[in-house]
């Protein structure tokens, strides 16, 4: 019964992360075709999508370690599940890179070129993710 519980939230963080971070990626190259001022307030309004993209990578990770828990003496040597988790590492250091970018008060142009690069490494991270969490417990 709490399985299906974590099940639904992680289904919740992914939607929220993935979701949300996706949206994030194909604005980043939407983005450099628009003109100077519309792109600079488009990209900071866009910064709350980025909070719940880290508010679903939260979820996402906290009902992962959940479901995990119980399963951990039998999956613990999978090859996969390291690569699955050394994947939500790359996600998480991004994602702090991102929020502390997202802090300064007045962001620049390099600013704005550094998310984008953070969120397409994000986008690959969640990729390997989704792939080895189909092969660590298939």
């Amino acid at each position: 019964m709490m399985r299906d519980f974590y099940l639904t939230l992680h289904f919740f963080g992914l939607l929220m992360g993935a979701g949300s971070g996706f949206a994030l990626l194909v604005m980043g190259f939407v983005l450099p075709r628009m003109a100077d001022a519309a792109r600079r307030e488009m990209a900071i309004g866009l910064f709350t999508l980025r909070y719940v993209s880290y508010a679903g990578l939260l979820l996402l990770m906290a009902s992962g370690l959940c479901l995990l828990y119980p399963l951990w003496p039998a999956v613990q040597g999978s090859p996969w599940l390291h690569a699955k988790l050394a994947a939500v590492g790359v996600i998480v250091l991004c994602a702090g890179c991102g929020v502390h970018a997202m802090r300064q008060p007045q962001p620049t142009a390099a600013t704005f070129r550094r998310l984008g690069m953070l969120g397409k490494m994000s986008a690959a991270g969640s990729l390997l993710v989704v792939m080895c969490a189909v092969q660590s417990f298939h």
